[in-house]
C-alpha cells in the first residue's frame, strides 16, 4: 500500500531518494530509543543491535525497491507497465552504457511478448553492436529470429540468426522455437528430434533465460511460450489433440501477451477442425 501511493503521487525516480531518507531517520530513531531505554547496555551490544537494525531495514529497502522496479512488473506479467519503466529509466541512465544496454535488452523481450515484433527489432538494433558475452549473443540471436518468424520474413535471415545462436551456445529451451522455424520449412524429421530432445529433457536442467536477463521469478518462456510453439507445431502435423494439450496451458495464462492470444485462436480452429471430421465420420 505504501509504494502504492508513492507511485501515484510521486515520479518513479524520487522514491529511491525518498526510501535512503526514511531508512536513516528509522536507523537514528532506533538507535536513540535503545539508548534512552537500556542505558546499562555495554558498546558491544549497540554494536550488535545496530547492525541488525540496518541488516533489517536494508532488505526492507530492497524489497520497497523491487516492488517499484521493471523486473517485479515482468514477473507479476506486467508488461506495458514495465516497458513504460524501462522508458523511464533509459532516460535516467543514458550516460551509462552498462545499465542502457539491460534496460534495452529487456525492452526488446517485453515487445516480443506482446506481439509488438517490429518494436522489438528495432531494440535489438540498437544494441547489435554492443560487445556482448557468448550467453548474450545467443539470446540475441534467438529472439531476432522469433521477430523474423511473425513478421514472415525471408527464411534465410531467419536461418542466419539460428545458425549464429547455435554457433554460440545451445540453450534447449530454444529448441521448440527453432523446431518450429524448421517444420514450416518442411524439415520435419530435424524439428521432431528438437521437439522430442525436448521434452525428454530433465525440466531441472534446464537453465532459462531469464537468470541472465530477467528476474529469476519469471518463467514465462518455459511455461507459456514454448507450449505455444510446440503446440503450433502439431497443429501443423495434424495431431490436434496433443496441440491442444500445450495450448491449452499457454491460454490460461493471465499476463497480458502475444501468445495466450494466439492459443486461444488456434484452440477454436482445432476444436472447428475436430467437429467437422465428426460430422464426415
Amino acid at each position: 500500500m505504501i509504494t502504492n501511493f508513492f507511485t501515484k503521487k510521486i515520479k518513479i525516480k524520487h522514491i529511491s531518494d525518498i526510501l535512503k531518507i526514511i531508512f536513516f531517520i528509522l536507523l537514528i530513531t532506533l538507535i536513540s530509543f535503545l539508548l534512552e531505554n537500556n542505558p546499562k547496555l555495554n558498546l558491544h551490544v549497540y554494536i550488535v543491535l545496530s547492525l541488525l537494525i540496518v541488516v533489517a531495514l536494508y532488505f526492507f529497502l530492497f524489497f520497497a525497491l523491487f516492488l517499484q522496479s521493471y523486473q517485479y512488473d515482468i514477473s507479476r506479467g506486467k508488461y506495458q507497465r514495465a516497458l513504460l519503466k524501462c522508458k523511464n529509466l533509459l532516460e535516467k541512465k543514458k550516460r551509462k552504457p552498462k545499465y542502457e544496454f539491460d534496460i534495452l535488452f529487456h525492452m526488446s523481450i517485453l515487445n516480443y511478448r506482446l506481439g509488438e515484433f517490429k518494436k522489438s527489432i528495432q531494440t535489438l538494433d540498437k544494441i547489435k553492436k554492443i560487445d556482448m558475452n557468448r550467453k548474450q549473443k545467443c539470446f540475441f540471436h534467438h529472439i531476432y529470429a522469433g521477430n523474423l518468424i511473425f513478421l514472415k520474413k525471408e527464411n534465410h535471415l531467419i536461418e542466419e540468426h539460428i545458425d549464429k545462436a547455435l554457433s554460440q551456445c545451445k540453450f534447449i529451451e530454444y529448441y521448440p522455437l527453432t523446431a518450429f522455424f524448421y517444420l514450416k520449412k518442411n524439415y520435419n524429421e530435424y524439428a521432431m528430434e528438437l521437439v522430442k530432445e525436448y521434452q525428454n529433457h530433465n525440466k531441472k536442467e534446464i537453465i532459462v533465460f531469464e537468470k541472465y536477463f530477467i528476474s529469476h521469478h519469471d518463467q514465462f518462456q518455459i511455461k507459456y511460450e514454448n507450449n505455444f510453439y510446440l503446440g503450433s507445431i502439431f497443429y501443423l502435423l495434424d495431431e490436434f489433440q496433443k496441440a491442444k494439450e500445450h495450448l491449452i496451458l499457454t491460454a490460461q495464462c493471465k499476463f497480458d501477451n502475444y501468445f495466450t492470444q494466439k492459443s486461444k485462436e488456434l484452440l477454436e480452429q482445432i476444436n472447428s477442425n475436430m467437429m467437422k471430421k465428426e460430422k464426415n465420420k
